[in-house]
């Protein structure tokens, strides 16, 4: 295997090592001509759409707890 030169960096929220270094690889391969398509399509893209579709079932989850306040003027 050769070094291609390119190092990956990242920071994540927490203290899972298994993470930063999963997403460091990530960085790396995605800056490396020769996987950075394949990277994209394969893994930035699904986890986006992914992404995506949490908020919003998160949001519409939330949605339904919305509760609707007003108040009545008295003796106008």
């Amino acid at each position: 295997r050769l070094d291609s030169g390119i190092s990956g960096v990242a920071y994540v929220q927490g203290r899972s090592a298994s993470k930063a270094e999963q997403s460091a690889v990530l960085d790396a391969m995605l800056q490396d001509d020769r996987y950075a398509t394949a990277t994209y399509t394969n893994i930035i893209k699904p986890l986006e759409k992914a992404t995506k579709k949490q908020k919003v079932s998160a949001s519409k989850k939330a949605a339904k707890t919305k509760v609707e306040f007003f108040t009545m003027v008295r003796g106008k």
